[in-house]
């Protein structure tokens, strides 16, 4: 009975903390010999197992220790810290107990174990549970499940938060988030950003920024590469807003104060195609629509200034066989005027036009309806209309005439399937001669002037021709 009071004793005075020492258990047990005597300052022999299931379960991990006690009897060790006989402490996973501690004590110091107890571990050091328990790698954060729910406030307003330092070699790509999928049907993507709450202010699925680079910053940088279909580096869909709200794919802005600097809102690079390059493509053909009006393109520039200039659209071409800063397809109305730059500082040679009106006889106006058949990618008037043939008017005024060469698919796909793209790109290709109607406002002008000129002068000879009449009709009435 008094060895069962000493096992009873070992088992109830032992207090199980963490240690500071990772992967450690702190014990501590006050150590009675057979006549229940304290065994004071005195070296004692101890075997620790860990049994898993039941307190006479499997052996998962022992070791063996030599402490010493103290003047009271209390021995102090740490588990995982003395000499591994079976088992490894550090690879126990206590998520899968219960647990149990088995003491085995030699009061001389020895092997010969004759104080023996065993107790359940109702509670495990939370940092060895979360060692084993938890996922030690992304890997296995993956695969313990992939999602998780969170409820953000006012100070903890992230669910993940990442910060990685470092990236100090030039022209070397480093990132905080590095995500890539690869699948073989249906639409992988590497991201997905969604912001659905109900919001009184605004949802950001994807919010960027990027500050800080003596070079560029890109809040969001897209790259999309591959050869069997279209490309979009990034790609943005709005819809489903009401009640006079907008949807927009992509919105851009910048306004930030810049004394020299330019600020873009949004802006489209293309290069390097043999086929087509297209900065930035427009398209409002994905459905139809009974009342709405559709803009390929609506710009606008109102901002205030002082002394700058308020441009809706700009633009400028250059380098190209054949150059135009716009071509518009279809009709074209113009509230305002049309100005060309026509100050004295920016001609050379300049010449009086002169003899003039015999060209201008030359000239043959006509009526005409424009041929559209086998032309239907020109948006070509379908009323009557008036002007002159450019064949004609080559003969005349050869500098008038230019040949317009029209890639008619400069819009790209549009909606149109690659087979009929493909089939299309060449019959969509036209060419032909166009008039430069306005450099005739000079030429007609002259031949106002030349014209002007001839009645003059017929005037003049009418007017003596009438006196030399009254003056004979007088001398005839004399006689």
């Amino acid at each position: 009975m008094k060895r069962l009071f000493t096992i009873m004793t070992a088992v109830l005075l032992t207090a199980i903390v963490l240690a500071q020492s990772p992967h450690k258990m702190s014990y501590q047990a006050v150590i009675r010999n057979s006549l229940d005597q304290l065994v004071t300052n005195h070296e004692v022999g101890m075997q620790i197992s860990i049994l898993q299931g039941s307190s006479s379960g499997t052996v998962v991990y022992t070791e063996t220790q030599t402490p010493t006690t103290n003047a009271n009897g209390l021995v102090s060790i740490e588990i995982g810290g003395g000499t591994p006989v079976t088992g490894t402490f550090t690879a126990i996973d206590w998520s899968v107990g219960p647990y149990f501690i088995k003491t085995e004590t030699d009061p001389t110091g020895g092997t010969s174990y004759t104080i023996t107890g065993t107790n359940q571990l109702l509670s495990v050091p939370y940092a060895l549970y979360a060692n084993s328990s938890s996922p030690q790698n992304l890997q296995e954060i993956i695969n313990a499940g992939n999602s998780a729910n969170n409820i953000l406030n006012d100070v903890d307003n992230s669910t993940i938060s990442l910060n990685s330092t470092g990236g100090n070699t030039s022209n070397f790509h480093y990132y905080g988030i590095k995500s890539s999928i690869a699948g073989t049907n249906g639409y992988p993507t590497a991201i997905q950003a969604i912001s659905n709450g109900i919001s009184l202010q605004r949802n950001y699925g994807l919010y960027a920024y990027a500050t800080n680079a003596a070079e560029l910053n890109n809040g969001v940088f897209g790259y999309a590469y591959g050869s069997l279909h279209d490309n979009y580096g990034i790609w943005g869909v709005a819809d489903d807003a009401i009640d006079g709200w907008d949807n927009r794919g992509v919105m851009g802005y910048a306004r930030s104060t810049t004394a020299t600097g330019w600020n873009y809102g949004v802006t489209g690079w293309a290069g390097n195609s043999d086929y087509r390059n297209i900065a930035v493509g427009a398209y409002t053909d994905e459905s139809t629509s009974t009342n709405a009006t559709n803009y390929g393109v609506s710009a606008r520039a109102s901002a205030t200034t002082t002394t700058g200039t308020n441009y809706g659209i700009y633009s400028e071409a250059f380098n190209g066989a054949v150059n135009y800063a716009g071509f518009f397809n279809g009709n074209v109305t113009v509230t305002g005027t049309f100005t060309n730059p026509s100050d004295e500082k920016l001609k050379g040679n300049i010449q009086p036009i002169s003899s003039i009106l015999e060209k201008i006889s030359s000239l043959k106006p006509v009526s005409f309806y424009y041929n559209s058949k086998g032309k239907s990618f020109l948006q070509l008037p379908e009323d009557l209309q008036y002007g002159f043939v450019a064949q004609d008017m080559e003969q005349v005024f050869p500098n008038l005439v230019t040949n317009q060469v029209i890639d008619i698919n400069s819009t790209g796909n549009a909606g149109r399937n690659k087979g009929e793209q493909k089939e299309e790109q060449e019959s969509r290709k036209q060419e032909f001669k166009g008039i430069n109607y306005t450099g005739l406002i000079s030429i007609l002008t002259q031949g106002i002037k030349e014209q002007q000129e001839q009645i003059k002068q017929l005037k003049e000879k009418n007017d003596e021709l009438e006196k030399r009449i009254k003056t004979l009709e007088e001398l005839i009435l004399i006689k």
